[in-house]
């Protein structure tokens, strides 16, 4: 994507179904920096259950499956608990 305005990301693609963030580093070139993962989880065959959305190293919930690879390479200490 482009014009984002932000002074965290740099960058945005979806891949298979799976958002991936590029973080913006202070001094570092703006396709250069560290990746986070985010993407929508469902239960297979039964488009009624609600969408969960899993982010960075967190657990899929039971049951659900996820689109797309998990290309997360920021260290998880930077990453929102919930992403861990």
């Amino acid at each position: 994507m482009e014009k984002i305005v932000s002074n965290h990301v740099s960058s945005l693609a979806v891949e298979a179904g799976a958002i991936h963030l590029r973080v913006r580093q202070p001094g570092v070139q703006s396709d250069q920096g560290q990746r986070a993962h985010a993407a929508a989880g469902g239960v297979e065959d039964t488009p009624v259950v609600p969408l969960a959305w899993v982010c960075g190293f967190a657990a899929v919930p039971g049951k659900m499956i996820v689109k797309g690879a998990n290309r997360t390479d920021v260290p998880p200490c930077y990453l929102a608990m919930r992403c861990r």
